[in-house]
């Protein structure tokens, strides 16, 4: 089978083109190209398919082959591959991504046919107000909060000097019983109105080089909160993404980079 593995912002999946490949166990492919010995070392797996009401249909499953929704840096790989790989038309600069999460719409810049820079519409963010959780290293409580972007995050603002590491944070939230289907835990440094940094966390796969809807969440959250200004960009492990709110509509929109790093065939 082949396969195209390709990186956003530290996040790297496997890609499978199913409009020339047939998979029958997404799951259990998924773990094997995420082992480093049987497979080839990746964050999980997109398949690229055909859909009735976008230009594709993106299926993602996690390393351990859990199925998920949606993640802003899958879009953009997908823009990217569905563009170099004539899926769409030369001339097109915007692209449809159907989701299970929703439609998620996105433009780009090429040059000399290699996709560039893309930017997501995310949709809208809502923010679900302020929970406190326990932190059983310290016993202190943290205080975060709640973001609804499709799926559910927690945001941790740290004070200025506070060292919080992310897996307490996590712990505290996740164990914190609000949050039974699972949420991502961002811990933020604040660097400037217009600039944070920031450690990603997600349920079931630990601490995450990048997560854009975690970057979009937490600044829908630090807007709410008039501590952060539009637009803003985000520093995080595997690199940057600029997040911007429309004033009117409400929606996120995330602009990253994508790469390719490698194609090749496996066995399955």
């Amino acid at each position: 089978m082949k396969f195209t593995k390709m990186q956003a912002c530290g996040n790297d999946y496997s890609y499978i083109n199913c409009y020339e490949e047939q998979v029958r166990d997404p799951r259990k492919l998924a773990i094997k190209l995420a082992d480093l010995n049987e497979g080839i070392g990746s964050d999980g797996l997109i398949l690229i398919e055909p859909s009735r009401r976008a230009d594709v249909l993106m299926t993602m499953f996690n390393r351990s082959g859990a199925k998920g929704k949606m993640y802003g840096n899958g879009v953009i790989c997908v823009v990217k591959y569905i563009y170099e790989h004539q899926i769409i038309p030369a001339h097109r600069r915007r692209a449809r991504i159907d989701t299970d999460a929703g439609l998620r719409d996105a433009t780009f810049e090429v040059k000399d046919g290699i996709v560039g820079s893309v930017t997501v519409d995310m949709g809208s963010a809502v923010t679900k107000g302020r929970g406190v959780a326990s932190n059983k290293a310290t016993g202190e409580m943290i205080s975060y909060e709640k973001v609804d972007i499709g799926s559910a995050h927690a945001v941790v603002f740290l004070e200025e000097g506070q060292d919080l590491p992310i897996e307490q944070a996590a712990e505290a939230v996740e164990n914190s019983g609000i949050f039974p289907g699972g949420v991502a835990t961002e811990t933020i440094k604040i660097i400037s109105p217009h600039e944070i940094s920031m450690l990603a966390w997600e349920t079931g796969d630990g601490e995450t080089p990048a997560c854009a809807t975690g970057a979009a969440a937490s600044v829908v959250a630090g807007k709410a909160n008039e501590i952060l200004s539009l637009p803003v960009l985000v520093h995080l492990a595997g690199g940057d993404l600029t997040i911007d709110i429309d004033e009117v509509t409400g929606h996120c929109f995330i602009t990253g980079y994508a790469e390719t790093v490698e194609t090749g065939e496996i066995d399955i």
